[in-house]
């Protein structure tokens, strides 16, 4: 992620190195939380939900198998709606991740914003034990749409790194 914040010089000294004194910012955002970029995708999944702490105690009788509406999707977890009640910490074996076909995957719930309170409100999950192998082909199919959808914006031209016709490197 990357912190935004508005500030001013104070002083610049050298003392073997630069060093730059700031004041102290009033107000600092968190720009992007996720270390891992996600892309916006459609499709539902089916999870089996394994909640932590009390809830299993008090509630037997619940429901473990339900779906889901993915929301998106990257290589260290992925976003998802659902009307099943879940909490931060547990943890969800879910099926049907694009990429993965059936093969399942942990996950644990990292955070869960109401439909309410965001317009693409839902369950934020992070994978747990994630082989090399299911890493990549999520980022593969991550790498894929973002190419199809053109959010990399043309920042890599193939011809301008293309070597001559005649084999050299001019």
């Amino acid at each position: 992620g990357c912190f935004l914040f508005e500030t001013r010089l104070q002083e610049q000294r050298d003392l073997g190195e630069w060093f730059l004194f700031l004041e102290t910012p009033r107000k600092v955002i968190l720009e992007q939380r996720r270390q891992y970029i996600r892309v916006p995708i459609e499709g539902t999944i089916r999870f089996l939900h394994l909640p932590v702490g009390s809830k299993t105690v008090h509630d037997c009788d619940r429901d473990l198998l339900h779906e889901a509406n993915l929301i998106d999707i990257g290589t260290g977890g992925m976003g998802f709606s659902t009307d099943a009640p879940v909490d931060p910490d547990d943890l969800l074996i879910l099926r049907g991740i694009p990429s993965l076909g059936a093969r399942d995957i942990t996950a644990r719930v990292v955070s869960e914003v109401a439909a309410g309170d965001d317009p693409e409100g839902g369950i934020g999950v992070r994978f747990v034990g994630l082989s090399a192998t299911d890493r990549d082909r999520i980022a593969s199919f991550v790498f894929t749409r973002r190419v199809d959808s053109d959010q990399l914006d043309g920042a890599f031209d193939s011809t301008e790194h293309a070597l001559p016709s005649d084999g050299t490197s001019s």
